[in-house]
């Protein structure tokens, strides 16, 4: 009993030390590279914006706002709405715009060879309605800034590059635990993306905010041989365009971010995560995979290990030294997690929006029970089908 203990305790410290490493270096890169305020000043080329939409009526307003406000030659501007078997009145709210903006609306339902994995058939069948090389992916939920696609076409135009990627904030203002851990993982996430693209090591990215040469894109035949997973229209579709050896790069720029809002509902956050989780196995990515094991891990196993000190601590209630050496241990490394990971949120704030948000109780509480979260997860991707959308997943 003790050697099987002494080795869940030592495998503990190995994994926490891993993991604040990692997370040290990836705070230490995103604060040693300042993001970009310059306004962008690019040559107008023709650009088309795809936006995949399933119910989104009440968001669609407030993105073409946006795009209306852009300050790029609206001319210059084709906009690609793909509606996905929508029940709502999205398509109509789309095509209500089309005296402003130049818009093609497409309609999944009218392609009955479409049955599964939808979004991502959805975005080959957009790229080949383009009529332009130069593609940006945004959902159709986000909040774009005034200059977000000047800021895309000048990096486009600067760099030989075919495939681009930005920033993705997130809205504070949270009023659940749920909100709470969504924003806190996906700041954690997009704090690891930029840390590592700057460091030459683009391991992820975000379908609400990517772009691409449309002629790179169809060479790789992505409609053709990307239809086997329920995710991954945006990390797998990087890893295609590096291993094709395509050159990738990250916009490190402040004009080039979106907002998107955090998950309320819990069930919208499991599924979600479910989604995300289906595809690791198709991860090509050695660095990616070993930084998802690492984190996988320490939030996996610290539960576990938490649970094994406290049944020790029952069962060696006559030595008292034991107990406390056991529940020191417990408390610090629940305590360097929290520190380590409010730094990270934080400083990644700081760095990309110049704005910190209050180390609230709740955010202590949410850094607290997020590893039983992921728990949550694992076991309701091995117990519940896929879906997205209130849709089932093939």
């Amino acid at each position: 009993m003790n050697i099987v203990f002494l080795l869940i305790v030592a495998t503990l410290c190995v994994i926490h030390l891993a993991y604040c490493i990692l997370i040290i270096y990836i705070i230490y890169i995103n604060i040693q590279n300042p993001v970009s305020t310059t306004l962008p000043n690019p040559p107008q080329i023709m650009v088309s914006v795809l936006i995949i939409a399933r119910n989104e009526a009440h968001n669609l307003h407030q993105l073409f706002a946006n795009l209306i406000a852009q300050n790029y030659t609206t001319k210059n501007i084709e906009i690609i709405v793909v509606d996905d078997n929508s029940t709502d009145e999205t398509l109509d709210i789309a095509k209500s715009y089309a005296n402003q903006l130049t818009i093609h609306c497409i309609e999944l339902k009218n392609y009955t060879n479409i049955t599964s994995n939808y979004k991502k058939q959805a975005q080959a069948l957009a790229v080949g309605h383009c009529t332009n090389d130069f593609v940006i992916c945004i959902d159709a939920d986000v909040q774009l800034t005034p200059n977000f696609i000047a800021a895309h076409v000048q990096h486009y135009t600067s760099n030989n590059h075919y495939f681009q990627y930005g920033l993705v904030t997130f809205n504070s203002n949270t009023t659940n635990l749920i909100q709470r851990i969504d924003y806190n993982e996906n700041l954690a996430l997009q704090a690891l993306t930029r840390g590592a693209a700057l460091s030459n090591n683009h391991l992820l990215c975000n379908g609400a905010n990517m772009a691409f040469s449309k002629q790179a894109y169809t060479t790789l035949q992505v409609q053709s041989n990307s239809t086997t997973n329920a995710s991954g229209d945006d990390v797998l579709l990087l890893q295609k365009f590096i291993n094709a050896g395509y050159a990738v790069s990250y916009v490190n720029t402040t004009h080039a971010q979106v907002q998107h809002p955090t998950t309320t509902f819990l069930m919208h956050y499991l599924q979600q995560r479910a989604r995300w989780f289906s595809k690791h196995a198709s991860y090509t990515n050695t660095k990616l995979k070993y930084v998802m094991y690492c984190i996988g891990l320490q939030n996996i196993v610290q539960p576990l290990v938490q649970m094994s000190i406290l049944m020790m601590c029952c069962i060696l209630t006559f030595n008292l030294l034991t107990i406390y050496y056991l529940v020191m241990l417990l408390v610090i490394t629940v305590l360097t997690k929290l520190i380590i990971d409010s730094a990270l949120v934080h400083k990644f704030e700081q760095t990309t929006t110049s704005t910190i948000t209050k180390l609230t109780l709740s955010f202590i509480w949410a850094a607290v029970v997020y590893p039983w979260y992921v728990w949550a997860v694992v076991l309701y991707t091995k117990f519940t089908p896929l879906r997205w959308k209130d849709r089932l997943i093939s």
